[in-house]
């Protein structure tokens, strides 16, 4: 897709930027489509966007079965290089732009811009980095064995891609800590800020106790990370509790072993919905829950991330549970009034002690509700985060179209 649109500031003259990316389109995975639409939307950008929506999904929706799953990652790779040899052969035609920003995953199209003699790259070059593919293939997902050709490949690619940029942005500051360690980028050239969602649709909403069982809500994609068998467990040991239900939506890579898991002890009290929900179908879901949860996994990627889940619980107003783990406790230190509960990462016992407490304490869910949305208003807010991007372009040294 290739497309752009032109806007006016009545202070200044708009600054040029070009959005140049493959960008995931995933509604699992919506943060990037939302960061785009802000900037687009944004009057102090004059932007023009190069930039193809990429699916993982086949066209014939992909399957299950072991017959079709090699068809479907052959489909992936070759849509995959399809859509870079796209974007970039627009960029060649329309000319090197002087401001450049790549959206997520931006590690190929850095590398590929990387290549090229400097008087071929844009002046100003500024990548959303959000999390690292080499942590999530290979740390997070163990797809491949660290010491793999794939994995060698991988990070050397990310490394030369994201040391091309003028600014890489991941979303936290051990997110960045990750970076400037694992690929030898400078402090001074990453910035942490909040990931997007769609706050027209995760709006706050009071939270109000009603009546019957407390409803304790997941919403996922079965990546480790989730801890989704952390989840089953606690709701396999809480079955006697009828004042609690559990309600899963999502499906993905550890559906397998939640499948293994309900089928050992057939809990009555879970309900799973495994078609992925629009962002106002999540949004009802979580204005209807009492307890939302967030990720429990054991692995070294958990203490660094807040995941995209987690800001639309915050922003709507609901009472979090999440893993204990180096990132909370970094939030925790920013406000006096504790915006979720923690319980030690991997622990099923923990979270099932924390949600039955939870259950039969309305009020108490009441005041994380509140101070959840606060914090969200203080600290994670969408609008903030594209108003810092803007900001790195506009007092750049390039301020004014050429």
């Amino acid at each position: 897709m290739i497309s752009g649109r032109e806007g006016k500031h009545d202070r200044q003259v708009p600054v040029e930027v070009t959005i140049l990316g493959v960008h995931v389109k995933s509604a699992g995975y919506p943060n990037v489509a939302f960061r785009i639409r802000d900037l687009v939307r944004s009057p102090v950008l004059q932007t023009r966007e190069i930039n193809f929506p990429f699916s993982a999904t086949p066209p014939y929706g992909g399957s299950r079965s072991r017959v079709l799953k090699p068809l479907k990652w052959l489909w992936i790779t070759l849509r995959f290089f399809y859509a870079h040899i796209h974007v970039l052969s627009a960029y060649f035609w329309r000319g090197c732009p002087r401001r450049l920003y790549v959206p997520y995953p931006s590690a190929l199209v850095l590398f590929c811009l990387s290549l090229l003699p400097k008087f071929w790259r844009p002046r100003q070059m500024i990548a959303d980095c959000f999390i690292s593919l080499y942590d999530t293939a290979i740390t997070d997902r163990t797809l491949f064995q660290p010491l793999s050709w794939f994995a060698r490949i991988l990070r050397s690619v990310e490394s030369r891609g994201y040391r091309a940029a003028d600014m890489v942005i991941v979303d936290t500051d051990l997110n960045a800590a990750y970076f400037t360690k694992t690929f030898g980028l400078a402090p001074t050239r990453i910035m942490a800020l909040p990931l997007s969602i769609d706050e027209s649709r995760f709006r706050p909403a009071p939270y109000q106790a009603h009546e019957g069982p407390c409803k304790v809500l997941f919403i996922g994609t079965f990546v480790p990370l989730q801890g989704v068998d952390v989840i089953a467990h606690a709701a396999v040991s809480l079955e006697s509790r009828r004042d609690i239900r559990f309600r899963l939506v999502g499906f993905g890579q550890m559906a397998k072993a939640v499948e293994q898991i309900f089928r050992n002890h057939s809990p009555s009290n879970v309900d799973w919905i495994t078609p992925w929900m629009d962002s106002e179908e999540l949004a009802q879901e979580i204005r209807s829950a009492d307890i939302c949860l967030g990720i429990f996994g054991a692995g070294p990627k958990v203490q660094r991330v807040w995941p995209l889940k987690n800001y639309a619980y915050m922003a709507v107003g609901r009472t979090i549970i999440t893993a204990d783990t180096l990132h909370t406790r970094q939030m925790l230190q920013r406000t006096d009034a504790a915006p979720f509960l923690t319980v030690p990462p991997g622990d099923p016992a923990a979270l099932a002690n924390a949600i039955a407490g939870l259950a039969t304490d309305p009020e108490r869910r009441r005041r994380y509700a509140e101070n959840a949305r606060t914090f969200y208003e203080k600290n994670l807010s969408s609008q903030d985060a594209v108003k810092q991007i803007v900001m790195l372009f506009t007092r750049g040294p390039f301020t004014t179209p050429a």
